[in-house]
């Protein structure tokens, strides 16, 4: 770019840039080891897929990681999509050594959301989870049963501008999201 007269403008020297940005916030796991894979946890509103096989222990892991997040004193919501009851699936959790059923109901806040996909589509359960997200100041938000949602309404669930919207939320919210689900189906191709 040049100035009116001609000259080229030139930017500012190296040595005069502004300081760098100060690392992100993150939101540690608890969890031993994972924190030291992940570089000191989760980024603090950031949205993260945890994808597996059936028995790979995603829905253990979910719950570790909401009952760790209340034990250091954060709140979250678990928000399951299968079909599966809470008190079933608790109880399997109760054995587990980071099982504490104090928090339940108070910190940690589960919600179903099968039946309200399946009546109110993809709209309903945005806004049941902004709800539960809001009303319970939920700074973890555990969605486990993804590729059910998926099953539902198609490919709805995967458009950008829902992403979007989810991020931008979850963000404004201050509120980390784990997504559980099945791997994509293999391709022909790969």
């Amino acid at each position: 770019p040049c100035d009116p007269g001609g000259k080229r403008k030139v930017g500012k020297p190296l040595s005069h840039r502004e300081p760098p940005h100060p690392p992100l916030e993150t939101l540690p796991t608890r969890i031993p080891g994972l924190d030291a894979i992940l570089r000191g946890g989760f980024l603090r509103g950031g949205v993260y897929m945890v994808q597996g096989m059936p028995g790979a222990g995603k829905t253990i892991l979910g719950n570790q990681l909401a009952f760790a997040h209340v034990a250091a004193g954060g709140r979250a919501v678990y928000l399951t999509m299968v079909s599966e009851s809470h008190a079933r699936m608790l109880g399997h959790l109760r054995a587990l050594s980071f099982y504490d059923g104090a928090v339940i109901g108070d910190a940690l806040y589960y919600v179903s959301g099968f039946q309200i996909l399946e009546e109110a589509g993809l709209t309903g359960l945005l806004d049941i989870t902004r709800h539960a997200v809001r009303d319970h100041d939920a700074t973890l938000l555990i969605i486990d049963g993804v590729a059910t949602a998926r099953a539902l309404v198609g490919s709805d669930l995967g458009r950008r501008s829902d992403t979007q919207k989810r991020q931008l939320f979850l963000a404004a919210a201050g509120c980390t999201a784990d997504l559980i689900t099945l791997p994509p189906p293999a391709t022909a191709e790969g």
